[in-house]
Formats: structure tokens, C-alpha cells, sequence
């Protein structure tokens, strides 16, 4: 009876204390369920927050970009206008130099101008002044004097140059004056504006004609 008793004993202690274990505990730990859930808000909240500042910042840089834009805009124009200016003022010189050049070039012919009483070489050496070509006057002189002596009336027969130039055919010189055929200074004219734009002057033409015969 004894051991019995004893055995029982030990048996019901056993059994109170694997009662006692089993026992839930009574902690204020939060059970992993709720824990992920909490951890889980914890970071929605901060993914918010930093698309919140992720937007602030685009904002913000795409602000800069439009007034670096504008800015970059105004300038652009301002340059533009500055050029259209400079571009203005510049014509507007260029215009006063050429009106002046053409004052100076008028004033310059009615000053070298040849009158009724000139000679024929009188007429030319003004003429070419007038040009600019005051230096080519000898090579003129002398291929004037091979091709006509500087006789407004010198017709040659054969080929039917005729004047001063020895323009072929004569009325050519139609396009200087009605008067070519007599007047020295309509010839002269003419011939000068024949020897600039084929020869580019005189001693050109003066060249040509000792190394062909003719001009």
C-alpha cells in the first residue's frame, strides 16, 4: 500500500507539472502574425514618404529645368536682337560708304570730263583717269596709234573696222552714242568699255594685239 501511494503521488506531482508547462504563457509579446502585419504598414508608410519626397524633388527639378529654359529662351533673343542690330547698322554704313563712293566717282568725271576743244588723247587720258587707269594710258596710246592713228574717220577696207578703236563692225559703237561715226569721244568711250571687259584694260589688249595682230 505504501509504494501505491508513493507511486501515485509521483505520478500526480508529474502530471501537475506538465500541466503547469503546458499552460499558455501570459506575455505581452505580439505573435508573429500581428508582428508581420505592423512591419509590414511600417514600411507602406515609409515607401509613401519617400514617393512623397520623390515627387517633391521632380517637382522641384522640373521647375529649375522651366526657368533655365526661359532664361536660356531670353537670351537667345536678346542675342538675336544684337545681331539684327549690328547687321541693321552695318548695311546702314555700307550704304552711306557706296552713296559716297558714287558722289566722290560723279564728282571725280565732271571734273575729268573732255571738252569739244579736247584732243582725241586729251579725251581718253580723262576718260581713263575717271576709270581709275590713269597708269594704262601709254599701252592705249600706243595700240591706238598701230590700229588708227587716233583718226575718228580710219575705215580699213578689208575688214571694215572703222574709228579710233577700229570697233568691227563700226555700229557697234552705236551702243556709246547715234553719233559714233563722228564723234571721238563716242568712239573713245565705247572702246574703253570693249578693252575692260574683253582684257580687263589697256596693256592687256596692248598684249594680245603685238602677240596676235589684232585685239
Amino acid at each position: 500500500m505504501l509504494v501505491a501511494r508513493r507511486t501515485l503521488l509521483h505520478v500526480l506531482t508529474a502530471a501537475g507539472i506538465a500541466g503547469v508547462l503546458a499552460l499558455p504563457a501570459t506575455s505581452n509579446a505580439v505573435s508573429p502574425p500581428e508582428a508581420g502585419q505592423q512591419g509590414a504598414q511600417s514600411l507602406h508608410a515609409a515607401a509613401e514618404k519617400q514617393d512623397a519626397l520623390t515627387a517633391q524633388l521632380q517637382l522641384r527639378t522640373a521647375a529649375t529645368a522651366r526657368l533655365a529654359g526661359q532664361a536660356a529662351q531670353r537670351a537667345t533673343q536678346q542675342q538675336a536682337q544684337q545681331a539684327q542690330k549690328a547687321q541693321q547698322a552695318q548695311q546702314a554704313q555700307q550704304a552711306q560708304q557706296a552713296q559716297q563712293a558714287q558722289q566722290a566717282r560723279a564728282s571725280r568725271s565732271r571734273s575729268l570730263a573732255p571738252t569739244s576743244s579736247d584732243s582725241p588723247r586729251q579725251t581718253a587720258r580723262a576718260m581713263l583717269a575717271a576709270r581709275g587707269e590713269s597708269d594704262q594710258f601709254g599701252c592705249l596710246s600706243t595700240l591706238w596709234d598701230r590700229e588708227s592713228g587716233w583718226n575718228v574717220s580710219s575705215s580699213n577696207a578689208s575688214s571694215g573696222a572703222y574709228g579710233i578703236p577700229q570697233a568691227l563692225p563700226g555700229s557697234r559703237m552705236a551702243t556709246a552714242g547715234a553719233d559714233w561715226r563722228t564723234n571721238p569721244s563716242t568712239q573713245i568711250s565705247w572702246g574703253l568699255g570693249y578693252i575692260d571687259g574683253r582684257y580687263g584694260g589697256p596693256c592687256s589688249a596692248l598684249q594680245h594685239s603685238s602677240a596676235y595682230g589684232w585685239y
